[in-house]
């Protein structure tokens, strides 16, 4: 004979007896024998020394300098005093305290972004100015730092782009977080040159914030335009640059022209965003004569060095060296609603 359930009795509401109560444990990398306070970040304890904290941060400097009320010390562990870090994460501080005791356990060469992210995070709230800069520092020398377009894409190394490819959701929200514009937008570029397709791209990173997502989406048509009208309109039937005025052979060259034409909407066609700032050869089948190749190439540089040159405000809209030079919080005209 079948019998109904009884459906559970619900729980009071501030009935906690049934929760477990998450019981704080030791940093296995973090606590040290001689340490002279205990910070508490989320359930992790780490036992450090207040001395080397106030050295690196006047924010604790003045905090260890409060009297301690005598009396109580139940929230004292192992003879140490007690601060809770509201709001922290034991990833950002674990970052922090290894920069600390071994900064060598950082390398220069493509870092873990999580890891300067918490070191940037923590430097910020709590003026650890020193572990800031050199976080910020560690990030921005993965970059080229300068770039032209006569070799605009000699210095992007395939790690540059693997590493990119690996840690843009970090760097992309570390950047925003930070307003780090000026590494912004060649990151947002080098992504998706990556991925051949925009919706692919953006279904693949599904932690990506809805600003990244509008630099993405409003970016790569804007330098698709550029790369249609800047740096092939050389190739389009309706100009006139090619074949040139002394070309040999115009009906080979506009044969080329043509060839060349159909090649850019291929890789238009499969959003191949890597042409935007790659240099163009000729191939065997264009059979340009030495001028018409000498006029092509040129064009084709010309809109690569006008594209390099505008990345920012691709990504970011207009007025983004301004936020870049003023070290503006504001958010890029490209991220506000419309």
């Amino acid at each position: 004979m079948e019998h109904e359930s009884t459906p559970p009795a619900k729980r009071k509401r501030g009935d906690t007896a049934s929760e477990p109560a998450t019981v704080p444990r030791r940093s296995e990398k973090f606590w040290f024998d001689d340490g002279s306070v205990v910070l508490q970040v989320e359930s992790t304890r780490f036992r450090v020394h207040r001395s080397i904290l106030a050295n690196y941060s006047p924010v604790f400097d003045d905090l260890f300098k409060v009297p301690q009320p005598e009396g109580d010390k139940s929230d004292w562990v192992d003879g140490c005093p007690t601060v809770c870090m509201s709001g922290d994460t034991t990833d950002d501080w674990d970052s922090v305290l290894s920069f600390i005791y071994k900064p060598s356990s950082l390398p220069t060469k493509w870092p873990d972004v999580r890891k300067l992210a918490g070191m940037m995070r923590l430097g910020k709230k709590y003026q650890l100015d020193d572990i800031f800069q050199e976080a910020l520092t560690r990030l921005e020398d993965q970059f080229p730092q300068e770039l032209d377009a006569d070799h605009s894409t000699d210095c992007i190394s395939d790690e540059l782009h693997s590493w990119i490819e690996s840690n843009f959701e970090d760097i992309a929200c570390i950047g925003e977080e930070m307003a780090l514009w000026g590494i912004l937008p060649f990151t947002y570029y080098l992504a998706v040159s990556v991925d051949a397709n925009i919706p692919e791209f953006l279904l693949s990173h599904p932690n990506l914030s809805y600003n990244s997502v509008r630099s993405v989406t409003y970016g790569s048509s804007a330098m698709w335009k550029d790369v249609v009208e800047r740096s092939f309109g050389w190739a389009k039937p309706t100009e006139t640059i090619i074949p040139t005025k002394g070309c040999p052979t115009r009906h080979r060259c506009t044969a080329a022209r043509t060839l060349v034409l159909g090649e850019v909407f291929t890789q238009i066609g499969s959003q191949d965003l890597c042409i935007a700032l790659d240099n163009w050869e000729k191939d065997a089948d264009h059979e340009f004569c030495v001028e018409c190749h000498k006029t092509a190439k040129q064009a084709c540089q010309d809109g690569r060095a006008y594209i390099l040159n505008n990345l920012g405000r691709y990504f970011l809209g207009e007025g983004w060296e301004e936020l870049e030079q003023t070290k503006s919080e504001h958010w890029p005209v490209i991220w506000k609603s419309r």
